[in-house]
């Protein structure tokens, strides 16, 4: 995901831009919109994506030249599931059906 379908030169957009490539099917580019809490989380991560300056990535790999990668993110979502106590199971199973 690119810093620029969030957040726009006048702060975080209303609506997430998902591009067609990064769709299932690779179809139509979408929007969705984006929940105050969420909103408010990317209002406060805003001056940490700026500071990157070139990165084009709203979340960059380890070494800040790429994005990260799904199998990181995929780890880094399972170890904080289990600080907080939840089955990975159930949640990563109710995220299947919801797409």
């Amino acid at each position: 995901m690119l810093k620029g379908d969030v957040i726009s030169p006048r702060g975080v957009r209303p609506k997430l831009i998902i591009r067609s490539y990064n769709t299932r099917g690779g179809r139509d580019t979408r929007e969705i919109q984006i929940h105050p809490i969420l909103k408010a989380y990317l209002e406060a991560y805003t001056p940490t994506i700026n500071a990157r300056g070139k990165n084009l990535y709203l979340f960059p790999g380890r070494h800040g030249l790429n994005h990260i990668h799904a199998s990181s993110t995929d780890r880094i979502l399972r170890e904080a599931l289990q600080r907080v106590g939840l089955d990975e199971g159930g949640l990563i199973e109710k995220l299947r059906l919801h797409r």
